[in-house]
């Protein structure tokens, strides 16, 4: 059988939107204030800090886990008609200080690190 593999990159932007989005399908209410930064914590994407500052200048970080960044940009992708497999297997990596959603499908698991970094 062939196997596939497909890196969704996206910009920041695109992931603050994404993230957005999930809150406010599940009514989570995001803290007072600007998004004015954004960074990924480990080089496999595992949590995204979102840097909010309010109206008086504080800053205050909200950390967005593994599982509701992932949510939120399986739910952006299928918005925007970006085709992912039900049963493909789904990693972050960050390439060149951008998110990526690595997706797989038939690759072995020794393999599926070193597959997606080459470009």
């Amino acid at each position: 059988m062939p196997s596939e593999i497909r890196r969704i990159i996206f910009e920041d932007a695109e992931v603050i939107g994404a993230i957005r989005g999930l809150f406010d399908r599940l009514s989570i209410t995001l803290p007072r204030g600007t998004i004015i930064g954004l960074s990924f914590v480990d080089e496999d994407g595992g949590r995204a800090d979102l840097v909010i500052a309010d109206d008086d200048g504080q800053r205050q970080v909200l950390s967005v886990d593994r599982e509701k960044l992932a949510a939120s940009l399986i739910l952006f992708c299928r918005a925007k008609k970006i085709p992912i497999p039900k049963d493909s297997t789904k990693i972050f990596k960050q390439l060149n200080g951008k998110l990526a959603l690595v997706v797989a499908r038939n690759v072995p698991p020794g393999d599926l690190d070193r597959l997606s970094r080459e470009t």
